[in-house]
Formats: structure tokens, sequence, C-alpha cells
């Protein structure tokens, strides 16, 4: 069965778990007049714990990081989320890529 990376990215780490400025909000009251649903409300929980891997676990953002830095927490994300699926991407992008004639 095929999984979605985020899914996958996160799972290990519940909303719940996370750091209190990171997990403080009312997923349900989306806003004054509006409320999510169940499975939008895990979406929005999925989504949070993403970025929270992005910015936090793979290394502490820093305001005005370098792009070097921004690749390479990037590369760390795809490598521990789906680490075959990293490397078959990897081994097509560089067959993609053109030569020098």
């Amino acid at each position: 069965m095929v999984g979605t990376l985020l899914q996958d990215m996160v799972e290990g780490r519940p909303y719940e778990s996370l750091p209190a400025n990171w997990s403080s909000f009312d997923l349900k009251s989306f806003s004054r007049q509006k409320q999510l649903w169940d499975y939008q409300q895990k979406a929005v929980a999925w989504a949070v714990a993403g970025l929270w891997k992005y910015y936090e676990d793979f290394g502490d953002y820093q305001r005005g990081e370098s792009l070097d830095v921004n690749l390479e927490r990037k590369r760390r994300g795809m490598r521990d989320s789906h680490p075959s699926g990293y490397r078959k991407r990897v081994k097509n992008a560089v067959r993609a890529m053109p030569t020098k004639a």
C-alpha cells in the first residue's frame, strides 16, 4: 500500500506530543463562524506536525538562513521519511541531468 509523504513523515510524532507553542491551537474552531470536520482537523494537525519537523526537528530554523541550509533540511526530510523512495528519485534525477558534450 502506498502511503502519503506527509503522513509517513509525521507518523512517529503526533500533534499532541509537539511542544506547546506548536500544538496549543484549537483545531476545531477554524474561525468564529466556522468549525472544521474531524478529517479537516486531522489534516491541519498533520500539516502542523510536518512544519514542526521541517523547521525544528531537522535543525532549529534561524531567520535569514542560507539557501544551502534550507536545501539540506529538505534533503534530510526526504531521506528520513522515505529512504528507498529518496534514493530512487535521486538516481532518476541524476540520470535525467544533461551531460557535457
